[in-house]
């Protein structure tokens, strides 16, 4: 799979090159990127995992494609400019948790895991969960004959 995103970058850049343009990420952030995709869920693991040679900054590229579905702007890269300075595990693990408690993860609702283990996980909550659980309550302790009135409403749709 490596190989076919290696040569989708390379003639995705060269034609980009050609018009004036550029590639918005290094070859190495886009194949860590793309080589390990888990839909909507976000496996940390595979993120503490990544070659130790890849720089913080390119770190943080792959994590932002990863938890926020878009590539570092020059805001973004300015935020966490004082902390490239820090050890790499350090750094990882502090932008880990900084991206997957930041608003812009959770509005997305991915599914973050921390531990694939079996051991604990945790799942960022959307605000669609949230509603459709606070439905879910209020429905299961209507009487039967609300119950049917309702399933009846839902098919018609």
């Amino acid at each position: 799979m490596k190989e076919i995103y290696n040569t989708l970058y390379d003639i995705a850049n060269r034609n980009m090159e050609e018009k004036g343009g550029h590639f918005l990420t290094t070859k190495s952030v886009f194949l860590e990127a793309m080589c390990v995709d888990n839909g909507n869920t976000v496996i940390i693991d595979e993120l503490e995992k990544l070659d130790e040679k890849i720089s913080n900054e390119e770190f943080l590229n792959i994590l932002y494609l990863k938890m926020l579905n878009r590539v570092t702007g020059q805001g973004d890269i300015e935020t966490w400019q004082q902390a490239f300075s820090m050890p790499v595990s350090e750094f990882r693990s502090q932008a880990i948790r900084t991206v997957a408690d930041s608003l812009e993860c959770k509005r997305l609702g991915k599914i973050i895991v921390y531990n694939t283990e079996g051991k604990e996980s945790h799942r960022t909550i959307s605000k669609n969960d949230v509603l459709a659980w606070g439905y879910k309550k209020v429905y299961l302790k209507l009487p039967n004959s609300f119950k049917k009135i309702i399933k009846r409403v839902i098919r018609r749709k």
